[in-house]
């Protein structure tokens, strides 16, 4: 777990993307990058189904395609239930010899301000049931989350294919 400050930039989301984009390198679908603007609903429903669709087309097997996508899920609504926008971007590759898929969430919104709390089973500052971050943490094989208070929070998630 590490803290810091986020980038900033320009754009409409102070350099976050605002809508949906997918690169696939080449002509293989082993190696794609997707990001995934955040700020509705509909948007959800378009990373659900993005995110579900790359890694079929990557011949990843269930169990992993069903973790991912549940992770995606809760990093992507924990930006619209505290930030109200931000992204996710998806990439699947190889690093370190291995096949990977790593998962960004980002947001400019009001950062976490106790993340070891923000950590433990059952904790939730809002009306939900405080399963969300640590949840992604298990489902993982890694985990990294850096948060500002008033500057936004970036969680990084990967999972070996």
């Amino acid at each position: 777990m590490t803290t810091g400050p986020l980038r900033d930039g320009p754009g409409p989301l102070g350099g976050l993307a605002a809508a949906s984009t997918v690169a696939v390198d080449g002509a293989s679908p082993r190696q794609a990058v997707a990001v995934f603007g955040i700020v509705s609903e509909t948007d959800m429903h378009a990373l659900v189904g993005g995110l579900h669709r790359l890694l079929q087309a990557a011949h990843c097997d269930p169990l992993n395609v069903g973790r991912l996508v549940t992770a995606a899920s809760e990093l992507g609504y924990n930006i619209l239930r505290y930030a109200g926008r931000g992204q996710i971007t998806v990439r699947i590759g190889v690093l370190g010899g291995r096949r990977v898929c790593e998962l960004v969430a980002e947001d400019h919104g009001p950062g976490i301000a106790d993340l070891a709390l923000a950590l433990q089973d059952n904790f939730s500052t809002g009306s939900g049931l405080g399963l969300g971050l640590p949840g992604v943490r298990r489902l993982m094989d890694t985990f990294d989350i850096a948060s500002q208070p008033g500057r936004g929070t970036r969680v990084t998630v990967r999972r070996w294919l």
